[in-house]
């Protein structure tokens, strides 16, 4: 089990998209919720995520991801928070050829 909190800025910047979906419902709808599904069905990785709202503004400031090996036999999995962090960033990437 390994939890990333990242601010959205910081995870749209690090996918090359801080330019991009100025609102959250949008880039929720087209590109995270799309890339957490293609991870959880090709991975061994499970992927679930919250969103952490700021009490100064009603609006998303970080989101906390949980990252858990499947059961199931597949691709060696990295237990390092680091690497599984990485991870994550390089199949938003790849998904969506960023």
């Amino acid at each position: 089990l390994s939890t990333l909190t990242i601010s959205l800025d910081e995870l749209k910047k690090n996918i090359d998209l801080d330019d991009s979906y100025s609102r959250l419902y949008d880039f929720e709808k087209k590109i995270l919720k799309n890339s957490i599904e293609e991870i959880n069905s090709y991975t061994n990785l499970n992927i679930k995520y919250q969103k952490k709202y700021s009490k100064v503004k009603d609006e998303p400031m970080k989101l906390i991801f949980t990252i858990v090996k499947k059961s199931e036999k597949g691709p060696e999995y990295h237990d390092n928070f680091k690497k599984s962090y990485n991870e994550l960033i390089e199949k938003f990437k790849t998904i969506y050829d960023f």
